[in-house]
């Protein structure tokens, strides 16, 4: 990314998400480095097609790390804890890959 300096927390940057799929069954995640601990847990996400809540896993992966850092650089570069996301994985992954967009493919109110 342009501009200027990113930062991320020092939480983030002692501990992270998992590289790999820690597997179906492992619904938390557990790092300590020094007197930094983290704790991610599996959950649960509103499905809105077919009005039911979906149990979801670990995130993992390179793309997921990248993204944490994304949405952790927004919410710094905000102030806000709340973090303005497109209503499609595809229109996400465009405004990824050009900020200069944000927001202006977003055709409902999600």
């Amino acid at each position: 990314m342009q501009g200027g300096i990113t930062y991320q927390h020092m939480v983030l940057c002692q501990t992270s998400l998992p590289y790999r799929n820690p597997g179906d069954n492992v619904k938390d995640w557990e790092r300590k480095q020094g007197n930094i601990a983290l704790l991610i847990e599996a959950g649960k996400a509103y499905h809105p097609e077919t009005n039911r809540w979906i149990k979801l896993g670990l995130p993992f992966s390179p793309k997921a790390r990248l993204i944490l850092t994304y949405l952790n650089r927004e919410a710094l570069r905000t102030s806000s804890p709340e973090i303005e996301v497109e209503c499609s994985l595809t229109a996400f992954v465009r405004q990824l890959q050009d900020p200069t967009k944000r927001g202006k493919s977003r055709s409902n109110g999600y």
